[in-house]
């Protein structure tokens, strides 16, 4: 494919918050993660604009320059605060975005959002430059979300689990594809957005439970995994144990 194809499909892939497919071509085509749409967005800039954060998250774990200036002199962050899309700034700012950048016309994200009165995104970046990190956690008290547990379809062959672990300070996102047979985990402390990803085959993980739920959950969800794949699974079958007792005398 030529580059102004491969654009062309990966554009539509983030207009379509197709995940799998922006995967796939950085992964398996070897896409730069850096590449140009129309020759002044990168495509972490253009998914800001778009506001899909789970494919902007994937970018920035690929290495994407966060603080890219597209020709206009803008950043990804001033983009989605142009657009107003709230959960966007937050991940950029906890990603490391540049909170006071300022574009070639003068204006900063605060100001672009104010333009277009999206005042819950004034309030994010405000808080954002005075309190730090800190300010972009939930209202929800940090110690309830180690209850939380939620399986969310990527595609037809993909499911996404999101729960949290040590008292709620440990996100962890797994995501389990039955295409490829690999479960990709994302773990990231929340204080620190320290991230540490890890790919692993299906065979290399010890137990079925994980996998199981995982099937069955994407099965409930209208997803199409491989009928034969739950079969497909390694187990692990411990010998018994020989009995230490002396054989009975014959007699």
């Amino acid at each position: 494919m030529s580059e102004e194809q491969i654009q062309k499909i990966i554009k539509k892939s983030i207009d379509n918050g197709d995940l799998r497919a922006v995967r796939e071509l950085i992964m398996r085509h070897d896409v730069p993660v850096d590449m140009l749409i129309n020759k002044s967005n990168t495509l972490l800039s253009y998914t800001a604009e778009k506001g899909n954060v789970k494919i902007a998250d994937y970018l920035i774990q690929q290495g994407a320059f966060i603080d890219h200036r597209n020709s206009k002199g803008n950043t990804g962050l001033m983009i989605a605060c142009f657009y107003g899309h709230s959960q966007m700034v937050k991940l950029l700012l906890k990603r490391g975005a540049n909170a006071e950048a300022v574009g070639s016309d003068g204006n900063n994200a605060v100001d672009w959002a104010q333009a277009q009165n999206n005042t819950d995104v004034v309030k994010i970046v405000r808080n954002f430059i005075k309190h730090g990190a800190a300010s972009l956690e939930d209202d929800q008290n940090i110690t309830d979300l180690k209850d939380v547990d939620t399986w969310t379809k990527v595609s037809d062959t993909e499911i996404e689990h999101v729960y949290y672990r040590q008292q709620g300070y440990l996100r962890i996102t797994d995501i389990f594809n039955f295409a490829d047979k690999e479960r990709t985990r994302y773990a990231q402390d929340i204080r620190t957005t320290t991230m540490i990803s890890t790919i692993r085959n299906f065979s290399e993980i010890e137990g079925l439970a994980s996998l199981k739920q995982a099937f069955a959950e994407l099965k409930a969800q209208g997803g199409a995994p491989d009928s034969n794949a739950i079969g497909q699974f390694r187990t692990i079958k411990r010998r018994k144990k020989t009995s230490s007792k002396p054989a009975p005398p014959k007699t």
